[in-house]
C-alpha cells in the first residue's frame, strides 16, 4: 500500500508538473500548470537564533509533512495569476507532551506581468505581486502547534531569465522584498525581509536537473 501511494504522487507530480525553464515565464491566456510537491522532515535538532544547531528542550522530536498544490494560468496577453495551496501534518514530542496538528496551511495568490511585452519585446521580465493569506489554523497555547503564521504576508517580486533554446538549457532568477504584518493574537513581529532565488538548469525529455541558491 505504501509503495503504491508513493507511485502515484510521482505520477502526478511528473504528469502536471511544467518544464522548468517554461515555469519562469508569463503563461499564454488560457494556459497553465500545475505541480504537487510532498515534503518531510523527521528531526530531533533545531538552528537557533545564532545560527548554532541545538538538540530539541526535553528530547523534543519533531516530525513534519506537508504538500503543497501550486497552480498558474495566463489571464491575458503578458499578465498570469498563481496561486499556492498547503496541506500539513506536525507533530512535536518530548518528554511532556505529544502534540499533533493536521490540516490545511496558509495560502498564497501572485498576480504577475511582463511590461516588455506590452513593448514588443520578448525579453523574459516579469513583476509578481502577491500575498498570504493566514488560513492554517493558529492559536496562542502550549499544547497546540500553529498550522500557519497567524498574519499577511505581501511581497512584490521581480523575475528574470534567459533560455539557451535550441538546448534545454536555462538560467532563471528573482529579487524581492515581503513585508509582513504583526500578528496580533502573539504580538510578534516576524519583520521584513528581502529575499531572492536563483537558478540554472537543463533537461533531456521528460528528465531534468537544476541547482539553485535561495536566500
Amino acid at each position: 500500500m505504501r509503495s503504491g501511494a508513493s507511485f502515484a504522487l510521482l505520477a502526478i507530480c511528473v504528469g502536471l508538473a511544467p518544464a522548468p525553464a517554461r515555469a519562469q515565464w508569463v503563461e499564454p491566456p488560457g494556459r497553465g500548470w500545475v505541480t504537487l510537491a510532498l515534503y518531510h522532515q523527521d528531526t530531533r535538532d533545531h538552528f537557533d537564533t545564532s545560527g548554532d544547531r541545538r538538540a530539541f528542550f526535553a528530547d523534543g522530536h519533531a516530525v513534519s509533512t506537508a504538500a503543497f498544490l501550486t497552480g498558474a494560468v495566463g489571464l491575458m496577453h503578458g499578465v498570469d495569476a498563481w496561486a499556492q495551496l498547503s496541506f500539513q501534518r506536525l507533530r512535536y514530542d518530548d518528554g511532556g507532551m505529544d502534540r499533533l496538528a493536521t490540516g490545511p496551511g496558509d495560502a498564497r495568490l501572485w498576480l504577475r506581468a511582463a511590461p516588455f511585452r506590452w513593448l514588443g519585446s520578448s525579453f523574459p521580465f516579469a513583476i509578481r505581486g502577491g500575498v498570504k493569506l493566514p488560513v492554517g489554523d493558529f492559536r496562542v497555547v502550549s499544547d497546540f502547534i500553529p498550522l500557519g503564521d497567524g498574519q499577511r504576508d505581501w511581497e512584490l517580486i521581480a523575475e528574470a531569465g534567459h533560455s539557451f533554446w535550441p538546448r534545454s538549457t536555462y538560467v532563471s532568477g528573482w529579487v524581492g522584498y515581503r513585508w509582513r504584518e504583526e500578528n496580533r493574537e502573539s504580538l510578534k513581529d516576524h519583520g521584513d525581509e528581502l529575499f531572492y532565488f536563483v537558478q540554472a538548469g537543463t533537461q533531456a525529455g521528460r528528465w531534468g536537473c537544476r541547482i539553485a541558491l535561495d536566500g
